[in-house]
């Protein structure tokens, strides 16, 4: 069994990080991890028996940012698209062009993960067309003194249902 490097954590000594993204703290037990916006999170103390409140830490970034280096203003990237894996050799910092072109091209996603983004993405635009016709539903009920300001209300009411009809044909 090949051993896995743990270092201490910058800024909070008391816990450490493997390279296999496991969290330790001060007497060697696993810190628990939760999942928080869909990636493994942490909650570390300044101090632990004087700080109760802790702050939350995103697993990868700490690893990063400890095997890697300064991660300041960059990204981390998972090299293999799943946000669980933290382990060291499947993170990659990018800049955010870089970040943004690997994600456009989609060459880092499998055909299965492009087609569940595609089905994905396909009912996120479906919701939004059927909140854009909700909203229409909406009744203003107001009251005019002469006809012509009823005629030009109803003018253009009717241009905002063409236009609308239009958008989401």
């Amino acid at each position: 069994m090949t051993d896995v490097k743990k270092i201490s954590i910058t800024g909070y000594e008391d816990y450490s990080i493997s390279e296999d993204a496991i969290v330790y703290d001060i007497d060697f037990y696993e810190v628990e991890q939760e999942i928080y916006n869909n990636y493994l999170t942490v909650r570390l103390h300044y101090n632990s028996e004087l700080n109760h409140i802790g702050k939350r830490f995103i697993v990868h970034r700490l690893v990063a940012r400890e095997f890697i280096g300064n991660i300041e203003d960059l990204l981390v990237h998972h090299i293999d698209g799943d946000k669980l894996n933290n382990e060291v050799d499947n993170l990659k910092i990018l800049t955010q062009s870089e970040h943004m072109i690997l994600h456009k091209t989609g060459k880092h996603r499998s055909e299965s993960t492009k087609r569940k983004i595609k089905a994905s993405l396909n009912r996120t635009y479906r919701k939004r067309k059927i909140k854009n016709i909700v909203k229409i539903d909406t009744v203003k009920i107001t009251t005019y003194n002469t006809p012509q300001e009823t005629k030009d209300a109803k003018e253009s009411f009717d241009a905002k249902m063409v236009k609308f009809v239009n958008k989401i044909s």
